[in-house]
């Protein structure tokens, strides 16, 4: 069945939207980037076929997260990190590789991150760097690739096994989760799990020894599930905690801090994810479809 090619009133709106988006985009306002983001993705659903969505879902995504494992694996983009603007041949860039990799396996996976918008395709077989392949190339994304692709991809693969074994009921704990599944840890958290696997991605005090910190600012380890230490603050900053926890966790954590605190000065801020009952971002509910 073709695709309607006549516009829905929902891709009118958007339309509309993106049009009064990118003006706001044009003269640097506030927002506007992200708005016309959210806008445009919601445009290429509102206008995909569903056989179109099908297939960027279950084989283009799916398999661009593969060759960038891969390239991640062969150091593909530090191979184009010194390439000209106009580009170079897969064969150039292949010689750059690490692992000695087979010219044509690179150009498939070139052709494919080319497709998908993270290299530039220049010409016939001649590639050249974008700003995502340029920051690929840094340690930090390289890191968050293989950790997704790694740590993470078994997860989602095993979800099924997990609520088969449970009846399809919600996770209750989050010490019997789909991870605690996945790798036979049931009964450890997530960041203890890790911190036995891997030092350098468990939780604090190894991963705050690795903080960068500006001027004034001092590192200190600390469990948070005890009473903070630091007594008489301004204010107590949580960012990405609250998330990652269930509410009787979540209590213990901020009943740890209220000792510390002063009457009338400190303060708790929290920077965190409050998903809404209504239009939630992809960001929001991607981590709480199987959380506690």
């Amino acid at each position: 069945m073709a695709a309607d090619p006549t516009p829905s009133k929902a891709a009118l709106s958007l339309l509309d939207n993106i049009a009064s988006l990118s003006t706001g985009f044009k003269n640097g306002e506030s927002g506007a980037r992200e708005g016309l983001l959210d806008a445009c993705r919601s445009l290429i659903a509102e206008v995909s076929h569903p056989s179109e969505n099908m297939l960027d879902i279950l084989w283009a995504q799916p398999t661009h997260l593969t060759t960038l494992w891969l390239a991640v694996e062969i150091q593909l983009f530090q191979a184009m990190h010194s390439i000209p603007e106009t580009g170079a041949s897969s064969t150039e860039i292949a010689r750059r590789c690490d692992k000695n990799v087979d010219p044509i396996i690179v150009a498939r996976m070139l052709r494919h991150l080319a497709a998908m918008g993270t290299v530039r395709e220049t010409g016939p077989d001649t590639f050249a760097n974008t700003p995502t392949s340029r920051a690929f190339a840094e340690e930090a994304y390289q890191d968050s690739i293989l950790f997704i692709a790694e740590d993470f991809q078994p997860v989602h693969h095993s979800m099924k096994s997990y609520f088969e074994a449970r009846d399809w009921k919600c996770p209750d704990s989050g010490l019997d989760a789909p991870f605690q599944h996945t790798y036979g840890c049931k009964g450890s958290h997530y960041f203890e799990y890790m911190q036995q696997r891997n030092p350098e991605m468990g939780r604090r005090p190894e991963i705050v020894e690795l903080a960068k910190l500006g001027p004034g600012a001092e590192a200190m380890s600390h469990d948070f599930m005890t009473e903070q230490p630091v007594k008489g603050a301004r204010a107590y900053y949580l960012h990405s905690i609250i998330q990652d926890w269930n509410d009787d966790v979540n209590s213990q954590i901020l009943k740890a801090i209220v000792p510390a605190m002063t009457k009338g000065y400190s303060k708790v801020l929290v920077n965190d994810f409050v998903v809404p009952d209504q239009g939630a971002h992809w960001v929001q509910s991607k981590f709480f479809v199987f959380s506690t």
